[in-house]
């Protein structure tokens, strides 16, 4: 199994100006990648069709959206579908759930108060979304970074901009998700 870095894509050193033939060559013919536009996956819903909208005009201008990276941009839409509904969980159900203790027969615990009534006992858990969510943020960093989608990926590029895409953030803030 390789170590190190991941390999930087040969059009990311194009639009960086590294890109040296003698060291580089010409990954292209080795790989079998084309130019061929990825098609939006036919199971998509509107919401992840919509995502992947925005994706595909984030990587258009970069010469970045080719079928090469068709499966990384699915991965990155369905990821990103997903941690859209978490975040919906977290806001509607809360970071933190209240539930009453269980034994092991699967009964409330009581416990008397100093009047002697009786009243169950409350466990604070951290809502399992919150945990997921997380856990999705960090695979969506390594997508982004991947496609080249990350501040420190696009830092590092000298494209024009054109002003016709979607932004990424404009699509997370929209309440019609």
């Amino acid at each position: 199994m390789p170590r190190g870095r991941p390999r930087i894509p040969d059009q990311v050193h194009q639009l960086r100006g590294t890109h040296r033939k003698d060291r580089h060559g010409d990954r292209r013919s080795k790989i079998g990648a084309s130019d061929k536009s990825p098609t939006t996956p036919r199971d998509f819903d509107a919401r992840r069709k919509r995502i992947w909208n925005a994706v595909k005009k984030e990587l258009e201008p970069l010469g970045l959206w080719s079928s090469t990276f068709g499966m990384t941009a699915r991965l990155l839409v369905d990821t990103f579908d997903l941690y859209l509904d978490l975040e919906q969980d977290v806001r509607t159900n809360g970071k933190v759930h209240e539930t009453p203790k269980l034994t092991k027969d699967g009964d409330p615990v009581t416990v008397a108060d100093d009047q002697g009534n009786l009243r169950l006992l409350i466990v604070r858990k951290t809502n399992p979304a919150l945990i997921e969510r997380t856990q999705t943020v960090v695979l969506l960093r390594g997508l982004l970074s991947e496609l080249g989608l990350s501040p420190s990926a696009l830092s590092r590029l000298s494209v024009a901009a054109d002003g016709d895409g979607v932004d990424l953030l404009d699509f997370l803030s929209s309440t019609d998700n």
